[in-house]
């Protein structure tokens, strides 16, 4: 299950270097940045960090907001289409790491940031409705599916969505900004997880960072597979030649098939 690192970066562009630092070290396999602050303008150059495919939705219209995910070109992604109002700032993927659990098929990862402006109850009522709805329509396709929704929910009501979805749990109990929990982990796989730590946040943003690190780090199928190669070097070439040109092969060009010469060669 792949590692995740999540963090509301308020301006990733400047931050972008040590958030690329940060995967290198800590071998993480997707970073989930919210306040990413891109304009649909900023060329993918700009943006793009080595190792990674980058599945983003940009803030229209204003400053601020915007949703990116990093993920290792490893792991197999493509990007979920679920009819996403344009007043919420949400992306979906569907992952297929090197290893999932047998219990679960195919894993879906969600990135929401809810800003503050939008705490008004018609537009956290819009936005609880949508999470509910495609996770419902999501669940119909793949019905033992792992889900994680992250992100920055500020006051997002959640009992709603947990009341149509009993079997997710919020993971994150650390504060993440000043004394309040705002950056969320929210899924139903979190018995394949540790506990979520937090750290220090990216560059000047006030919000701390999250890591979440799977109980099975590195799986066997995930590992390298080590090809051994015989070591051949000019001197070992020199002898193979003349001991073959010092080799009486009468025998083997005498014997008619193909079976019986290598019958022949093999005695030797």
């Amino acid at each position: 299950m792949p590692s995740i690192l999540l963090a509301n970066a308020r301006s990733l562009v400047n931050k972008l270097d040590e958030l690329s630092v940060t995967l290198s070290l800590d071998n993480t396999d997707i970073a989930a940045v919210t306040e990413t602050w891109f304009g649909t303008d900023l060329p993918a150059e700009a943006t793009a960090i080595d190792g990674y495919n980058l599945l983003r939705k940009d803030c229209l219209n204003k400053r601020g907001g915007g949703v990116a995910l990093y993920v290792k070109d490893c792991i197999k992604t493509k990007p979920v289409d679920t009819d996403v109002p344009d007043s919420i700032e949400c992306l979906w993927a569907q992952l297929q790491p090197h290893w999932t659990p047998r219990d679960v098929s195919v894993l879906y990862l969600g990135l929401l940031y809810h800003p503050p402006w939008a705490n008004e109850k018609n537009l956290q009522h819009e936005t609880t409705q949508y999470l509910i709805r495609t996770l419902d329509e999501l669940r119909k396709k793949h019905p033992h599916a792992g889900f994680i929704l992250c992100g920055d929910f500020n006051n997002l009501p959640l009992q709603p969505l947990r009341t149509s979805h009993p079997e997710l749990r919020q993971v994150v109990t650390k504060s993440t900004r000043a004394d309040a929990t705002l950056d969320l982990i929210i899924t139903n796989v979190h018995s394949h997880y540790h506990v979520p730590d937090t750290t220090a946040p990216l560059g000047t943003s006030d919000h701390n960072c999250v890591i979440w690190k799977s109980k099975v780090a590195d799986h066997p199928r995930c590992q390298s597979s080590k090809i051994k190669r015989r070591l051949v070097t000019q001197d070992k070439k020199d002898a193979l030649g003349l001991c073959m040109g010092l080799t009486d092969w009468s025998e083997v060009y005498s014997a008619v098939t193909v079976e019986e010469k290598a019958t022949t060669l093999y005695k030797r």
